[in-house]
């Protein structure tokens, strides 16, 4: 005879929706760990947003800014290098020569440059595109903010007309297309300047939006007034990969789609830090790739994929 005392009760299995929320929890809390002990100053240093505080002109530090996220892609180092020779050959103001430099004078400067992908004729022609945009929004004296013109107001503009930064995005994508390449993109103009209604993620081009929407903390430049809201998180394959793993979405591709609904998750863990502030949901695709390891910190890896 078995007594009840006797019995083991047994034990419900773990459900899976029970593992993804622990998983969830323990990612926010290493995401928020990342904030509050990011050491700024040497996050910067390696940085490719360096570049473009470097500039006291507000030309040269919105195209500059353009520049550095486009070519943040691949070794840390490397991206370094390159942005250093690309600057030199722009005269160590990439604005002035946007605005001021012939389409001619822009290529020959840029001959021979390369990083990965990228030919220096096209960054010549990207440079001169962003030259067009500045000369038709002048900024007024002592002015500050976008609304007096600048590289990015027609894409501030867009925003605030459509309520979307995907519509907004590829309003000013096209605009400085036309201006680059009116003949038409080649695939590596694309991959440079890439389309935000296509499949991509567009990781650099949020990176970029986050750069200059951010309130200026010593990394972010704040140059623009496009509501922190609007951001999504820079969603690159490793990144995906880490977010999908957590059930943030379950899209198999990092598409424009699989980054909004992983910035609604982490919005969602923690409604009330992420509104306005909005920090949370950015340096997770800084760290996403050590959440699964279980150690909180900068991204170990010193490799940016394209997106």
């Amino acid at each position: 005879m078995v007594h009840a005392s006797s019995v083991t009760a047994p034990t419900k299995p773990r459900t899976r929706a029970l593992e993804r929320a622990e998983r969830r929890s323990a990612a926010l809390a290493r995401v928020a760990h990342t904030e509050r002990t990011l050491d700024r100053s040497a996050a910067l240093a390696r940085d490719p947003v360096r570049f473009a505080r470097a500039y006291e002109s507000r030309d040269d530090r919105e195209t500059a800014a353009l520049l550095c996220a486009l070519m943040a892609f691949g070794n840390v180092e490397v991206i370094g290098k390159k942005l250093t020779e690309l600057f030199r050959r722009l005269g160590g103001a990439p604005g002035v020569a946007a605005r001021t430099w012939s389409a001619a004078k822009l290529d020959e400067a840029l001959r021979g440059f390369v990083h990965r992908t990228f030919a220096g004729a096209s960054i010549a022609r990207l440079v001169y595109a962003a030259g067009r945009v500045l000369e038709a929004h002048p900024r007024g004296p002592g002015a500050t903010d976008d609304e007096a013109g600048g590289l990015y107001a027609p894409l501030v503009r867009s925003y605030e007309a459509t309520g979307s930064l995907r519509e907004a995005l590829t309003a000013w994508v096209t605009l400085l297309r036309g201006h680059a390449w009116p003949g038409g993109v080649t695939r590596a103009e694309r991959h440079l300047l890439p389309d935000p209604q296509g499949s991509s993620a567009c990781k650099r081009l949020l990176l970029l939006c986050r750069w200059i929407s951010r309130a200026d903390d010593g990394v972010d430049l704040g140059l623009v007034a496009l509501p922190t809201r609007a951001l999504l998180v820079p969603l690159d394959v490793h990144v995906h990969r880490v977010a999908r793993a957590l059930g943030f979405t379950e899209r198999n591709a990092a598409s424009w789609q699989a980054a909004e609904e992983v910035t609604e998750a982490l919005r969602a863990l923690d409604a009330d830090r992420m509104e306005g502030v909005f920090s949370e949901t950015t340096e997770f695709s800084v760290i996403a790739p050590r959440v699964t390891a279980g150690a909180p910190g900068r991204r170990a890896s010193v490799e940016l994929p394209a997106g």
